[in-house]
């Protein structure tokens, strides 16, 4: 029995999964997989859910994790090896990888990761700040100091109101759901 998981490249991921009925999981956020995924069989169970999902996973098929770049789905499959899956394999590179192989790829929404978007709404008002304070007032630059303060105290207290509203946001707004599993497909004959 397997007892670590291996990285294989997404070439040998895609063959396993057309060849060997392999089971694609992406462990990737909801908001990740409905922006862009590795393939239409993907199903999407976040790393955070996978210990209490297990029972949506075939257990005679081998599991392919996949995440953005890859240690999520390492994890995961580290994850899915202790709780008795034995049959786990990681897609090095996760989907920027798969991606850049130029094997099939679904993009559901051409949007900036929530992160990005976060970091960008962040340096823009920085700019502001620092503008206004530079040819105006240097009562703007008091704007960086609040957003310096905001970003330690919501990290000691590990809540963030502004990446709360911007998930918020219409575009960043997902109705995508994972594709049903395939029971039958499990079904030894």
């Amino acid at each position: 029995m397997n007892t670590t998981s291996s990285n294989i490249k997404p070439a040998e991921a895609y063959n396993l999964i057309h060849k060997q009925n392999a089971f694609l999981l992406d462990v990737r956020t909801v908001e990740e997989f409905g922006i862009v995924r590795a393939s239409d069989v993907a199903a999407n169970i976040p790393e955070s859910d996978i210990a209490a999902r297990t029972y949506e996973l075939p257990k005679n098929r081998p599991i392919l994790t996949i995440c953005a770049n890859g240690p999520r789905g390492e994890s995961a499959a580290e994850t899915l090896l202790s709780l008795g899956f034995s049959n786990v394999h990681n897609i090095d590179g996760g989907t920027n990888a798969w991606r850049a192989a130029g094997l099939p790829t679904i993009v559901l929404r051409k949007v900036l990761p929530i992160d990005q978007q976060f970091r960008l709404v962040l340096g823009v008002m920085v700019l502001l700040f620092t503008t206004l304070g530079a040819l105006r007032s240097r009562r703007w630059l008091f704007g960086n100091a609040f957003i310096g303060t905001a970003l330690t105290i919501t990290s000691l207290l590990g809540i963030c109101p502004m990446l709360s509203f911007i998930r918020m946001m219409p575009w960043n707004r997902t109705k995508t759901t994972t594709p049903p599993i395939d029971y039958a497909a499990d079904i030894d004959k």
